[in-house]
């Protein structure tokens, strides 16, 4: 599982929440990786394997140009806050971290507020995997 957070707060508190929900879960690692902390670090993490890897944008998209993240076999991309995500002009790394990803997998939008935008994002995302089911989650407070 691939889950996008806009900044490296949101990140870390989101590995956090996993990490402690999954407390019971024999062998399960969630690695938080996002700018300012040692990429050395994240890959060492990285090659052990991890089942849930939470990030921002732009360090999910470094490690995937320098293939240490392998998005292959990917079942599951969450797109965090997407609506600050976007706001915070994201879009084209999101975009691209979406089409790099395998078209069977599920897509699950969280979101304070669900503007146009992303309305028609998710449409698109939607289209794109046509012939699959749309079991995304959406939340809307």
């Amino acid at each position: 599982m691939l889950v996008l957070a806009p900044t490296r707060e949101l990140a870390q508190q989101v590995a956090e929440a996993f990490t402690r929900y999954g407390a019971h879960l024999p062998g399960l690692r969630v690695l938080a990786v996002y700018g300012g902390q040692g990429f050395g670090e994240q890959l060492k993490a990285l090659r052990r394997g991890t089942q849930v890897v939470v990030g921002t944008p732009g360090r999910i998209m470094d490690h995937m140009r320098r293939s240490t993240l392998d998005l292959s076999g990917l079942s599951a991309l969450v797109l965090d806050e997407a609506d600050e995500m976007l706001r915070m002009g994201f879009i084209d790394d999101v975009e691209w971290i979406l089409s790099e990803s395998p078209p069977t997998r599920q897509l699950a939008l969280f979101s304070a507020t669900m503007p146009d935008v992303i309305q028609a994002h998710r449409a698109k995302a939607s289209e794109r995997s046509a012939g699959s089911v749309d079991q995304g989650a959406h939340h809307h407070c």
